[in-house]
């Protein structure tokens, strides 16, 4: 598989948008990919700026303690912004998806209502259900 052409996907460069329609909610995808750090910055920025875990089961074959340090890095700032996502079926045969929420569901979750948002109640409350 090609790796996709990654240089219009620096989290940063969603900040004019985001300020410009503060009434329209971002999710910026894979908790900003291999441009993590920049995801901080922009969220601190923007309270309608969210992420997603998805595609971080593609890291798995060389680091899967990577998935748990970046939700733990990623939940422990934005509690209530940071969402359950994947790329199903793209790494399925690699990691399957019931590995995949096996495994973020190791880690120690701060209460069960950040559990409970992360895996739909946040993706809810944005969508109006």
């Amino acid at each position: 598989m090609e790796p996709l052409d990654e240089k219009y996907c620096h989290p940063g460069m969603m900040q004019k948008v985001a300020e410009r329609y503060p009434d329209t909610n971002f999710i910026i995808a894979h908790l900003g990919g291999k441009y993590h750090e920049e995801l901080f910055p922009l969220m601190e920025a923007c309270d309608n700026v969210y992420a997603d875990c998805s595609a971080l089961q593609g890291w798995v074959p060389n680091d899967i303690t990577m998935i748990r340090r970046r939700l733990d890095d990623s939940i422990s700032r934005f509690p209530d912004r940071i969402v359950f996502g994947s790329d199903f079926p793209l790494y399925d045969e690699m990691f399957s998806m019931r590995q995949f929420i096996e495994e973020i569901d190791k880690r120690d979750w701060e209460s069960d209502r950040v559990r409970d948002d992360f895996f739909g109640g946040t993706m809810a409350r944005l969508m109006g259900i």
